[in-house]
């Protein structure tokens, strides 16, 4: 994992472990990484070449490079660090994006194609590609979210889609999670008729957007998926409010958020549209 990244020589790593363990410093938390960070420091002079066409292997080390592939995994950190897994035709390569880069994190989607830009390293023996601006990852094109038909409501967070080859599947929203409604004899939990209701009138028989984060599917078969109402041309606060399910079931108090595994694109941003709904005492936190 990327955490902490230096520069030493193994005398002075000598001595720093020393006194990290004198202070009851977790020394397994700190991760040299020196070839990344000298290379960010030449960034500017490296001079930039397109390797599309090539292995990544050809690259040399310290120079930068210019990569398109589909973006297949994010991987995100406490620290503010990214680790993207690009993939091409031949090949997948890891992109590391220190926070210190200030990429937009949010206009990051699995599945869509990007061209990357960054210094060619080497990190526990595996080639990658450092980022350093957020000019180095850029969507190509508009994002391609795949359009649906839902076909009919489970629960508040629970959908069935069509897609466009005619296979039904069944679509767990991410990041929510709607009261329980009435199943097998057990009662319903507060607001759960209300938000299946919402979701009935926003969502059924309408066509919608399917963005994916790092899964797949749940442990039931079914897809997990954030939904939009229209395909974005940018993913922003303002989109994400206006136009993300899950954040309209957030914002008006249909559900509270949750997080699981790795799904976490969106999770800060949920997370504070759920501390205001409490606070305005919006649907589901109204006192009752």
């Amino acid at each position: 994992m990327h955490k902490i990244r230096i520069c030493m020589s193994s005398l002075l790593l000598v001595c720093i472990t020393g006194l990290l363990l004198l202070s009851g410093c977790d020394i397994n938390n700190i991760i040299l990484h020196s070839e990344i960070e000298s290379s960010l420091t030449d960034t500017a002079s490296s001079s930039q070449t397109n390797i599309a066409d090539l292995n990544i292997a050809a690259g040399i080390i310290g120079e930068t490079y210019k990569v398109t592939g589909t973006l297949s995994e994010i991987k995100r950190y406490e620290s503010g660090d990214t680790l993207l897994s690009v993939k091409r035709t031949d090949d997948e390569i890891s992109v590391f994006c220190p926070h210190e880069a200030n990429i937009n994190l949010l206009a990051l989607t699995v599945d869509q194609e990007y061209i990357v830009t960054g210094v060619l390293t080497e990190y526990k023996g595996e080639l990658e590609l450092v980022a350093s601006s957020p000019e180095d990852i850029a969507v190509q094109g508009d994002y391609e979210f795949e359009e649906v038909k839902v076909i009919s409501v489970v629960d508040g967070d629970t959908i069935k889609i069509e897609n466009s080859i005619g296979n039904i599947s069944k679509v767990r929203i991410i990041g929510v999670d709607c009261p329980e409604t009435a199943k097998e004899g057990q009662s319903g939990e507060y607001y759960a008729d209300q938000a299946s209701e919402f979701t009935s009138e926003m969502l059924l028989n309408q066509t919608v957007y399917l963005e994916r984060d790092n899964s797949q599917i749940d442990q039931y078969d079914r897809l997990l998926r954030y939904i939009w109402l229209e395909n974005p041309d940018t993913i922003d606060l303002t989109s994400i409010s206006l136009l993300n399910f899950s954040a309209l079931l957030l914002e008006n108090g249909f559900a509270e958020f949750v997080s699981i595994g790795y799904d976490d694109k969106y999770e800060d941003l949920f997370a504070a549209m759920e501390i205001n709904a409490k606070e305005i005492s919006k649907g589901m936190w109204s006192s009752h």
